[in-house]
């Protein structure tokens, strides 16, 4: 065993932390602003009635071209931030969003077993009130650490401007959140186990639906916009500091061209 006779020890380059922080709120960002914009055209859909619309939004691909990729950014990320979350707080964030991403991961991997080759499904997933519930409820929590993560990252704008945006992303996704349970509850069979969805016949239901997709979306893309704002900081910083690594290298050319 080889010990280190004059306790010198391997310097940290801060520089790869920067770099993985600057690549998990990017995929952050693209995932948000996905889950955002197909939310915002999911409205358009509901309001115009467009059925041209309606059928491509709610084609079966889309399970593939984008509720997969979203999982995996996610899931992606929160192992970038993981690998270098050494402060307490910053590990219990990092700690929430690997477990929801991971949980979201597992239950799309369970609504198409068939697909990976396991058991056949029995009952469709989007039927199940329950599990979009669950959903709900993971994509809020991550979506609320994210932010919370992002926030102090964020160099480029005063506190007060980030505090403002993190405050909208927040508001907005909790009253999706709870425009959604509200109709929830109105429009739940509670007679039974599976739970099922109920008709929805009265218009006002239906209004309050779509705010609750409307609402959903814009927390989504303001978030978005938090996020890409910590990767703008991110590079930024790491841009002083490889001007700080030349600067400081004892090899570097004197040169008044290097």
């Amino acid at each position: 065993m080889e010990m280190n006779t004059f306790g010198w020890e391997d310097p940290v380059d801060p520089r790869i932390q920067v770099r993985k922080d600057r690549v998990a709120f990017f995929l952050a960002s693209l995932a948000l602003a996905a889950t955002g914009l197909y939310s915002v055209a999911l409205v358009v859909a509901m309001v115009t009635m467009d059925l041209t619309l309606i059928r491509f939004l709610f084609h079966p691909n889309w399970e593939y071209a984008l509720e997969l990729p979203l999982f995996l950014c996610y899931t992606f990320a929160s192992f970038l931030f993981l690998s270098h979350a050494n402060v307490p707080r910053r590990k219990v964030q990092v700690a929430i969003i690997t477990i929801t991403s991971l949980a979201g991961l597992g239950f799309w991997c369970a609504d198409h077993a068939l697909w990976l080759g396991f058991a056949a499904q029995t009952t469709p997933s989007h039927d199940d009130p329950f599990r979009t519930l669950v959903l709900r409820c993971l994509s809020l929590v991550r979506l609320v650490v994210l932010l919370d993560l992002a926030a102090p990252a964020i160099t480029s704008k005063s506190r007060e401007e980030v505090a403002a945006l993190r405050k909208a992303a927040v508001a907005a996704s909790v009253l999706g959140f709870g425009l959604w349970l509200l109709m929830s509850l109105e429009h739940v069979d509670w007679s039974g186990w599976p739970l099922r969805w109920m008709r929805m016949r009265d218009p006002n239901w239906f209004l309050i639906q779509a705010l609750s997709v409307l609402a959903r979306g814009v927390g989504s893309l303001v978030a978005a916009i938090v996020c890409l704002q910590a990767c703008v900081s991110q590079t930024r910083e790491l841009a002083e500091l490889e001007a700080q690594s030349q600067a400081n290298d004892p090899f570097r050319s004197q040169h008044p061209w290097n």
